[in-house]
């Protein structure tokens, strides 16, 4: 049991540290650029322009980066997995509203009714996980592999 739950943690962590290095290589000067854009452009009708023209979708990345650097981490596997896993979701969540408000695609538009409907069902499991999680003991240490990789990410 104990192998499975490590090789989904590392599974887990080597995704999160794929999306990592794509966002730190490409949004450094873009995500200041889409930040201030995406709050400066809201109009009368409520719309966010420079979300909807795909500068939002970088703020997203940067969003859900954010917010799984911030999560909370107890030095249990599956606690760690679920709160970070939530936070990546959150993102997924964001950035398909973002392509049902300005896509045009049709094949990406139900791609992301899907993402949105699969995201929301799943980060309510995942934070109702890690809540429940949040007293688990510890079972990785400093330098530990798992611990390793989700600081490299």
């Amino acid at each position: 049991m104990k192998k499975i739950l490590f090789s989904l943690a590392t599974a887990g962590t080597l995704l999160l540290s794929g999306c990592d290095r794509q966002a730190e290589k490409s949004t450094t000067t873009t995500t200041e650029t889409a930040t201030a854009d995406t709050t400066a452009t809201a109009t009368a009708d409520g719309h966010d322009h420079a979300a909807m023209a795909g500068g939002g979708l970088m703020a997203a990345m940067t969003q859900m980066m954010d917010g799984m650097r911030k999560a909370p981490l107890s030095k249990n596997t599956d606690h760690d997995f679920a709160h970070q896993m939530a936070e990546h979701h959150k993102g997924a969540l964001a950035m398909a509203e973002i392509e049902l408000a300005s896509g045009k695609d049709a094949t990406l538009r139900a791609l992301a009714e899907t993402i949105k409907a699969d995201q929301q069902r799943e980060i309510a499991v995942l934070e109702a996980t890690g809540e429940r999680l949040d007293a688990a003991p510890a079972n990785y240490k400093e330098g530990d592999p798992f611990q390793l990789k989700m600081k490299a990410a």
